[in-house]
């Protein structure tokens, strides 16, 4: 390490921002300098004295080629456009379903006597919108006007519980819930159905990526067979495995 590497290190080194240059300063970056070329040394050579660290280094090259091989031959070659990934939905679009769903509206109270107060309103036909921005008292709903969007109708019990009613805009009579009271109104019922392509385009992109995947691995594992030719010799398996 030359001179003017050494006093370098006092404006690049942390340690010796703002230290005047003394003896014992100068001995400490020479003891720092010192001590990482010893180590950096000793990573350098460490593969020809430990074998262990040797093999996890090769285990490590090999990892990085073979990435860098699917990369080039499988990854990198699946193409996503619309027209293969429709094709690809309208042939496995039974394995793309909702079940029986359900949204719906709700009004949270503390007090069953307000709960009261609130369904008399209804059956009156006040709004229940303009109840919900008046009275509910469940934490970030009032901004939501306490809508819940479709749910599987086995998800929670409010989902459960709308469900049993008949038709868009009825609702329930309060009933308790959260250490509270609830009203529920159903917005909509969505029966169990195929998902449209739009619906289904992440599953349907992830499933298409998996199977080509599969099928660009295997045609490129069967033309390095037909470029190397490898021969195997079953016998020998017993081989590969210690004894007891």
């Amino acid at each position: 390490m030359s001179v003017d590497s050494l006093f370098y290190s006092l404006k690049t080194v942390g340690d010796f921002n703002n230290k005047f240059l003394t003896k014992d300063v100068v001995y400490q970056i020479v003891q720092k300098k010192s001590d990482e070329y010893a180590l950096e040394l000793e990573a350098l050579n460490l593969d020809k004295i430990n074998p262990e660290f040797a093999s996890l280094m090769d285990d490590y090259k090999h990892g990085i080629f073979i990435f860098k091989l699917q990369d080039d031959e499988v990854w990198g070659k699946i193409e996503l456009d619309s027209v293969r990934l429709l094709a690809h939905y309208e042939k496995n679009k039974g394995k793309y379903n909702w079940t029986d769903r359900v949204s719906y509206q709700e009004i949270f109270v503390r007090n069953d006597s307000v709960a009261n107060a609130i369904y008399k309103q209804l059956n009156n036909g006040e709004d229940f919108t303009v109840l919900v921005e008046k009275y509910t008292e469940r934490y970030g709903m009032k901004e939501k006007l306490g809508m819940y969007d479709l749910v599987d109708v086995n998800s929670n019990p409010l989902a459960k519980k709308v469900n049993e009613l008949a038709k868009s805009g009825d609702y329930t009579e309060p009933f308790p819930n959260s250490g509270g009271f609830v009203i529920l109104r159903l917005v909509q019922k969505d029966n169990a159905r195929i998902k449209t392509f739009e619906e289904a385009k992440a599953e349907v992109s992830g499933s298409f990526q998996e199977e080509e995947s599969k099928r660009l691995e295997n045609a490129y594992i069967d033309y390095l067979k037909n470029v190397y030719k490898p021969e195997i010799f079953k016998s020998e398996l017993t081989k590969a495995f210690k004894g007891e």
